[in-house]
């Protein structure tokens, strides 16, 4: 397995904590999301904004760093958007035997799990992205 196969997931969360900070600007948040994807800074396969925190299913490409990427991408968020990140971030790489699929329909299950909707599909801030492959 090559370092660039490997998909990490990775929670972010807002402050204040326990607030709706980011639903007010999560539209801008997605497309910010999806700019870096674009960009190849990043393979987006899932992410989700939740009301304080967000979810991101990423690959990155060969050599990059996932914490500077982190770093850049938080320093953005908080320039154009006003958004203020707590300074660390979890990440954990999935392993072999988890597959891309389940890690996102976990993450899709996050708004039901919270009580915000009943069934995934009525979460607006749910998404994929829009390539089969890492970026090069």
């Amino acid at each position: 397995m090559r370092p660039e196969d490997f998909t990490f997931y990775v929670t972010q969360c807002a402050l204040p904590r326990r607030s709706e900070v980011l639903l007010a600007c999560a539209g801008r948040i997605v497309e910010s999301i999806l700019v870096y994807h674009a960009q190849a800074k990043w393979f987006c396969r899932a992410y989700v904004i939740m009301p304080d925190h967000l979810h991101l299913l990423i690959q990155l490409p060969l050599g990059v760093s996932l914490a500077k990427l982190m770093q850049n991408w938080k320093r953005y968020t908080t320039r154009t958007l006003a958004l203020h990140w707590q300074d660390n971030f979890f990440d954990r790489r999935l392993r072999q035997d988890e597959s891309v699929e389940e890690k996102s329909w976990y993450m899709a299950l996050n708004p039901v799990r919270a009580g915000l909707v009943r069934e995934p599909s009525e979460w607006k801030w749910f998404g994929f992205g829009q390539e089969t492959s890492c970026p090069r």
